[in-house]
């Protein structure tokens, strides 16, 4: 089964969620308010198919915003801040995918099909750190239903500076490298830190069906 996140159209997307509220808890939640604003934007364009995201289209939202995409189903969608628990926050899509984020480190995947259940990770700061091995834990559902934990040792590694582009602007960033293994696999992470010591962007490791997950930091 593939999962409607990546096979339905942006305007579909946002019109799914906006319309499961009423319109007075429409006029109040940030988040519905961004979804308005964003799909406006796209109804603009009429009956043609809808446009790639532009950085004019996401400047009305007032809300931090990050742009995820999953590469290996090549298709991507807007993540906005729902929830939080401590330093958790919870990122959901239009069609109501959920993320679970830290700091710019993925903790956990709902709505993927093999989800990241939840995870033991390093911090941000020792991610930026980039020195000494990193440890961690990883809880999938097996096919069983059961659940399955895996230890991975990573090392991390200094890549240097390197400029990136998120949707039109422009940032001067340090790539941290995140090789890990364990449990019979192997992956890396990757990671960009503006000057400010921000993560801006990664490409994080969710499981072995999903594979590998980019969020761009487009909104603070």
């Amino acid at each position: 089964m593939r999962h409607r996140w990546f096979v339905i159209p942006l305007a579909l997307g946002l019109a799914g969620l906006a319309g499961c509220s009423s319109d007075g808890n429409r006029r109040e939640h940030p988040v519905l308010l961004a979804l308005d604003a964003l799909k406006q934007r796209v109804d603009e364009h009429g009956a043609a198919p809808p446009p790639a995201l532009t950085r004019d289209m996401i400047e009305p939202i007032q809300v931090p915003l990050y742009l995820a995409r999953l590469e290996s189903r090549g298709a991507q969608a807007l993540l906005f801040p729902i929830g939080e628990n401590g330093a958790d926050v919870t990122w959901v899509t239009a069609d109501q995918i959920t993320v679970i984020i830290r700091d710019g480190v993925l903790r956990a995947t709902r709505g993927l099909g093999e989800d990241l259940m939840s995870a033991s990770t390093p911090d941000s700061a020792e991610i930026a750190a980039a020195a000494g091995v990193t440890q961690r834990e990883y809880y999938h559902i097996g096919p069983d239903e059961q659940t399955i934990r895996r230890k991975y040792t990573c090392d991390l590694s200094d890549l240097g500076a390197e400029d990136i582009v998120l949707l039109g602007h422009h940032y001067n960033a340090r790539h941290i490298s995140e090789s890990c293994h364990g449990a019979g696999q192997s992956f890396v992470n990757d990671y960009w830190f503006d000057a400010g010591g921000q993560m801006r962007k990664s490409v994080q490791w969710v499981s072995e069906t999903v594979g590998f997950l980019e969020l761009q930091k487009l909104k603070d």
